[in-house]
């Protein structure tokens, strides 16, 4: 993509907070884990269904909400939101 400047925010860590480009951009939000999600964006489309819009989407196991996992600990199938 020549030509194309995209701009990042961090806070004091380095943590991306806020993305900047072209007719679009993207506000993140952490919670302890360090888990993102999409909390701001202005785009013409919006973020998939897939992609995590808040906290909610995260459970306090540090597990996607609404997700089943097995025995070991892996995804069993895909939230449905």
């Amino acid at each position: 993509m020549k030509g194309v400047k995209a701009f990042l925010l961090v806070d004091g860590l380095q943590i991306l907070k806020r993305l900047c480009a072209r007719m679009w951009s993207e506000t993140y939000g952490y919670d302890n884990y360090g888990n993102r999600w999409v909390s701001a964006w202005g785009a013409a489309l919006p973020p998939s269904g897939e992609t995590p819009t808040s906290s909610s989407w995260f459970d306090t196991n540090n597990r996607l909400a609404g997700v089943s996992y097995d025995a070991a600990g892996f995804q069993c199938r895909t939230a449905t939101r």
